[in-house]
């Protein structure tokens, strides 16, 4: 099942280590893995820093960074555009 706003609009695999309940038990392995390799670490810090904004609710983010974000889509925006975009496609939640 997808997740708010999971599958359409971010690219989790780009900034995230995503894997089946039932690996969580290798998760050290897989991030010294990760962290073993510069390229691959660099490349999810990169992508993570263009979508954190996205990832952020504006009105739970205390002043400064409210202020930072003023201008750039937050976890509200990103879930409106989610749902629309899966109205348009005549998806469901379950997909």
């Amino acid at each position: 099942m997808l997740q708010a706003f999971e599958g359409l609009l971010l690219d989790w695999d780009a900034f995230a280590v995503r894997l089946p309940f039932s690996s969580i038990k290798d998760l050290p392995s897989i991030l010294r893995a990760l962290a073993a390799n510069a390229t691959a670490l660099k490349a999810k810090r990169r992508a993570l820093a263009a979508v954190i904004p996205r990832l952020l609710w504006r009105v739970a983010t205390p002043s400064p960074a409210r202020e930072a974000f003023a201008n750039t889509e937050d976890a509200f925006s990103s879930v409106m555009a989610t749902l629309a975009m899966r109205r348009a496609h005549g998806l469901r939640g379950g997909q």
